[in-house]
Formats: structure tokens, sequence, C-alpha cells
């Protein structure tokens, strides 16, 4: 499981509450049918979620957003967020 909260650092994204649900799930390695029965929603719905965060964060797979979810929580703590503007 993700060990920092990634509500905060995802708050600094401007991305939607529920988008932030999402992610959280997804960063934890749910699959879009285990998010979609957390969250009591369609899996089409999760899909458009994570297509929108895909988009904010200009990637294209849930390995980039690890990928980017790591870069990012690493630059946070040096104090750094340049991949954030």
């Amino acid at each position: 499981m993700i060990e920092d909260n990634p509500t905060n650092l995802l708050g600094l994204l401007n991305i939607t509450p529920r988008q932030k649900q999402v992610v959280t799930h997804l960063l934890n390695g749910l699959t879009n049918k285990q998010i979609a029965r957390i969250l009591e929603i369609q899996e089409g719905t999760v899909k458009m979620h994570l297509y929108s965060i895909y988009r904010r964060l200009n990637v294209s797979n849930r390995g980039q957003v690890l990928a980017k979810w790591r870069s990012l929580n690493s630059k946070a703590f040096n104090g750094n967020l340049e991949l954030l503007n």
C-alpha cells in the first residue's frame, strides 16, 4: 500500500475529490472493478475518472500514474514541486 497519504499531494494536482479517491485506490493496486465496488459506482465511471487523471498527469496508463506519483512524492519531500507547474 502507498505509505504516505496521497490525498495531500494529490490536492495540488487540481483533481476532483472523487478522482482523488479513484487514484488513491489505483495507487494501492486495486483493479477498476474493485474500485467501482468500493466507491459504489460503475466500472465505466472509474474508467472515465482514470482518463481524466491520465490527461491531468500527462500519462497514458496505470504504471505511468504510479511512476508520476513516486516522482511527485519524491520532489515534494525535497521541497521541489516543479512537476506540478
